[in-house]
């Protein structure tokens, strides 16, 4: 429970502070409103997930149920990173509220989203598999951001996706 806690603050409190001092001042209601929807939608999917280990009613091992709360805070970090200064435009700040809002409605979704506890690390790849990590660790280190807003973008779109398809992809 005191993991949850710590969740609640590193990955809900933060985020919502960070966001709103970024990009949601320029709407003192919504912009606290989303903010503390944010925090909310943090905290009460960090009790679903609780409330669903412990009685081993979901395999928590290969899909989450709604998107992760450290997801939607290195989202958050992500879009501060790759922006920081925001023009004075209103549709770019309404385009954050909407973010805002979108990932705390993820948060407290049904959309099931692969949580990476299943792959086996220790298992033998081939040479082509070696070679696309190096690949990939060489674009990541000449643009890490951008990989990363990438990465968590299709990680994103991927639960969606699984959500809205008529057959499950497990």
């Amino acid at each position: 429970q005191l993991d949850s806690i710590a969740d609640v603050i590193s990955f809900g409190v933060a985020p919502s502070i960070l966001v709103y001092k970024w990009g949601l001042f320029t709407f003192p209601r919504f912009g606290w409103i989303a903010s503390l929807f944010f925090l909310l939608a943090g905290a009460i999917r960090l009790a679903r997930f609780n409330a669903l280990e412990e009685d081993g009613s979901v395999d928590s091992k290969s899909y989450f149920v709604g998107l992760p709360i450290p997801a939607a805070a290195i989202s958050v970090a992500l879009a501060v990173r790759l922006l920081p200064e925001l023009p004075d435009n209103f549709v770019v700040h309404f385009s954050i509220l909407i973010m805002v809002y979108a990932l705390a409605f993820l948060m407290v979704s049904s959309c099931p989203f692969r949580s990476f506890k299943d792959i086996e690390w220790r298992k033998r790849r081939s040479y082509g598999t070696f070679f696309a990590i190096i690949l990939f660790l060489v674009v990541l280190l000449h643009e890490p951001y951008v990989v990363m807003s990438i990465m968590m973008s299709l990680y994103i779109l991927s639960g969606i996706l699984m959500r809205i398809s008529p057959e499950p992809m497990r």
